[in-house]
């Protein structure tokens, strides 16, 4: 089964949950990391997600914590998996880059669509201090084994 980045148009997301984070727009500093290797896979029943995220500025600059999930991208508050990575034992070298991953059974394209929102949102240190990003993407499950363009 292929999956596939979907360029059209955006969904609008639907109404916030009641403590729902600000729209990702307005949300944190992307400016300060460089996601890679940002992949939604739909493969024998799993979904899954996994992005690698690094400082733009590694010299100074460490990502502390990474969080991953896949929404419906008509309701971000239905969440279909989610997982987070945090750094520990003190203080995080610079350059500190972060893989998350998480993965369900609980998703059929037949019956909760086949585009999903991915979400990326972590901290990353700076010489200024903590600062919050927070990324998404549209993808498209495909379900006929092949890529979808």
């Amino acid at each position: 089964m292929g999956i596939t980045k979907d360029t059209s148009e955006s969904v609008a997301p639907g109404p916030a949950p009641q403590l729902a984070a600000p729209a990702p727009e307005e949300y944190g500093d992307n400016s300060l990391v460089v996601p890679s290797n940002w992949t939604v896979t739909f493969v024998q029943g799993q979904l899954a997600v996994s992005c690698t995220v690094t400082p733009k500025n590694p010299e100074t600059d460490a990502v502390t914590n990474l969080y991953v999930g896949i929404t419906n991208p008509g309701d971000s508050s239905r969440f279909y998996c989610s997982g987070s990575v945090t750094a520990v034992g003190g203080s995080t070298p610079p350059g500190n880059g972060m893989t998350g991953f998480s993965q369900t059974f609980l998703f059929d394209p037949k019956t909760h669509g086949s585009t999903v929102r991915s979400i990326v949102f972590g901290y990353v240190q700076t010489s200024l201090g903590s600062s919050c990003f927070m990324l998404q993407q549209l993808f498209t499950v495909g379900t006929s084994g092949k890529p979808r363009g």
